[in-house]
């Protein structure tokens, strides 16, 4: 299991212990599964990019909140994200951090909250943060609240 899954789990299993009634769902697809089924899947799923965290409730003017999960920081001392570079099958690079960054900028525009968040903890404050929103308050428009 990665870190990163450890910090999933434990946020999960946090969710369930301080707001059973909370419904919220987790993007599976970095997980290691069986050829067949990634093929199934991919074929049941829409072509966008999935964050990895969905809860399923609307406060203030936003209809759900979305997270990508980090285990640490993934922004620089000045303000940027860091790179993280990828390679297709074609061979061609892109940042998997700027296609995240997108994503939660296409959520946002859908109506949304969306954000990153590092371990655990900073998922928890963010969620609490999110959960206190009243109608006609704005989140921080930034990476991260």
């Amino acid at each position: 299991m990665t870190p990163e899954e450890k910090e999933h789990i434990a946020f999960a299993e946090w969710i369930q212990w301080k707001y059973p009634e909370l419904r919220f769902n987790v993007d599976c697809s970095g997980m290691r599964i069986s050829m067949g089924l990634r093929m199934k899947l991919k074929r049941m799923r829409s072509h966008h990019k999935k964050l990895d965290f969905f809860l399923e409730e609307p406060r203030g003017d936003y209809a759900g909140l979305y997270l990508e999960i980090k285990k640490s920081s993934i922004i620089k001392k000045d303000g940027t994200l860091k790179p993280r570079f990828k390679t297709d099958k074609q061979g061609n690079k892109t940042d998997d951090h700027q296609e995240q960054w997108q994503e939660i900028q296409d959520c946002r525009k859908r109506g949304y909250a969306a954000y990153f968040a590092f371990g655990k903890e900073h998922c928890i404050e963010t969620l609490e943060k999110y959960l206190s929103v009243k109608k006609g308050e704005k989140l921080s428009e930034g990476y991260c609240i």
